[in-house]
């Protein structure tokens, strides 16, 4: 879903608890590295029903299942919810 996107987006999806939670986010290593630092000792499982990205805010990996995603925003929309 996110495969092919650089630098920083912004979109909402539905918690499971039915709020909407908006993001500022990246899947873009070369920005990832910039705040994470990545280790070999722990290797998470894929699973093709979840969509993860690395969330701008809490400066954290977070996930989401994609059939809760409810589409980009702009940046104006997603500072609007804070």
């Amino acid at each position: 879903m996110f495969d092919n996107i650089n630098g920083t987006f912004y979109f909402k999806f539905k918690k499971v608890n039915g709020d909407i939670r908006y993001a500022c986010a990246t899947v873009d290593s070369s920005v990832i590295n910039n705040y994470h630092t990545f280790s070999n000792t722990y290797v998470k499982q894929e699973k093709p029903e979840v969509q993860t990205y690395f969330d701008l805010d809490a400066l954290a990996f977070r996930s989401f299942k994609k059939e809760n995603f409810l589409g980009f925003c702009t940046e104006e929309e997603y500072n609007g919810t804070h």
